[in-house]
């Protein structure tokens, strides 16, 4: 899709956020009365690693003791979670397809509360049969081992939001954390080819965890917008794996979002046992004061981080939009930081065809 395309579904999608069908003081309204955790807004978070858990500590989605399952979602009043598939630092290819069947077992087993959602489309319908959505992402293509071609087969299991890397440098890009640092270095010739092959596919791409110029190598390179699915402001915390200013303002350039990590080693340098939620909605308030409250989101990073006091699952999530509000946010801004955003991006990369995208008018705010 064409960079001019892009800027037509964006405008699109802009001028459908005028029409708030489903607004945070509607939903006031309907849990007036409610202890104050009620549900205000919709919710679609980016990122969490409850797939790798299912795998490695056999974990059910339906219920379970992690930060992510069905019943956690549904208090937490969710459109959808991006279920990210994360293999281990040299992991292969035949553990990417475990994670795979893993999904794909959960989707089958539940889907009388869940479904796959591949595009803006598929998620109406979903949410529309009462039903949550599940996003599929990869996050870092290390398993794929140089394999361009192998995204294609993401793409027919999928995937739709490609993670190009994780701590390690890998054949397609720079890792922003790599132990060495000069291994901190932008795309590969395969990378570009990746992120040619996204753009052509539909699939959106994640600078999540990659190097510095990965990120401005990507912003030059995609004619899509891009994301950070789960990363944090450097200009509040220091660290390798934040985001700068620079690179905060090459993503909503783009049109894209980053999704606000709840990970506390990224959200702050204070001893991880006395951070609490309140970091999370300063880094949402910082970016929204370098973006722009259009290209900031959720990304919570759920059941592979160590979440802050007072926001440990997605059963109580709805108790951000609640200090957003509280912190001076309108009620259009909060439902974008917490869904409408990240449902602009999704939408308008995987069916980016004007026709596709009206039925964003009844669910963006």
């Amino acid at each position: 899709m064409g960079k001019a395309n892009v800027t037509g579904l964006l405008a699109l999608a802009a001028a459908l956020v005028a029409v708030q069908v489903l607004s945070t003081a509607a939903l006031a309204k309907k849990t007036k009365g409610k202890p104050a955790i009620a549900p205000v807004t919709r919710v679609i978070d980016l990122h969490c690693d409850t797939v790798y858990q299912g795998v490695e500590k056999k974990w059910d989605l339906k219920k379970n003791k992690g930060a992510v399952d069905i019943a956690k979602m549904k208090k937490g009043n969710y459109l959808a979670q991006t279920f990210a598939m994360w293999t281990p630092t040299k992991g292969s290819y035949k553990y990417l397809e475990k994670l795979h069947a893993q999904f794909e077992m959960w989707m089958t087993s539940y889907g009388e509360d869940i479904g796959m959602a591949r595009n803006g489309a598929e998620l109406e319908a979903l949410d529309e049969q009462g039903k949550l959505g599940a996003i599929l992402s990869i996050e870092g293509l290390t398993p794929l081992s140089g394999d361009t071609e192998k995204i294609r087969v993401l793409y027919s299991w999928g995937v739709r939001i490609l993670g190009l890397t994780w701590w390690h440098s890998n054949e397609f890009t720079g890792s922003s954390t790599d132990p060495d640092v000069e291994e901190r270095t932008g795309l590969s010739e395969k990378g570009r080819e990746a992120v040619r092959l996204a753009n052509e596919l539909g699939m959106v791409i994640d600078v999540s965890h990659s190097s510095d110029q990965t990120v401005r190598d990507v912003a030059e390179l995609s004619q899509d917008p891009f994301i950070a699915s789960h990363s944090c402001a450097r200009g509040l915390s220091d660290h390798d794996r934040n985001l700068s200013d620079e690179l905060l303002g090459l993503v909503a350039a783009s049109g894209g979002v980053v999704g606000v990590n709840f990970h506390v080693g990224f959200l702050s340098q204070d001893p991880p046992e006395t951070v609490t939620r309140k970091a999370v909605v300063e880094h949402i308030l910082y970016m929204v004061k370098v973006m722009g409250p259009a290209h900031v989101a959720l990304g919570s990073d759920f059941d592979g981080a160590h979440p802050p006091v007072g926001l440990k699952t997605a059963a109580v999530i709805q108790l951000v939009a609640h200090d957003l509000l509280s912190r001076g946010l309108t009620s259009a801004e909060v439902d974008g930081i917490m869904y409408g955003n990240a449902l602009r991006v999704f939408a308008a990369v995987t069916a980016p065809d004007e026709t596709q995208l009206a039925w964003l008018v009844t669910a963006l705010p």
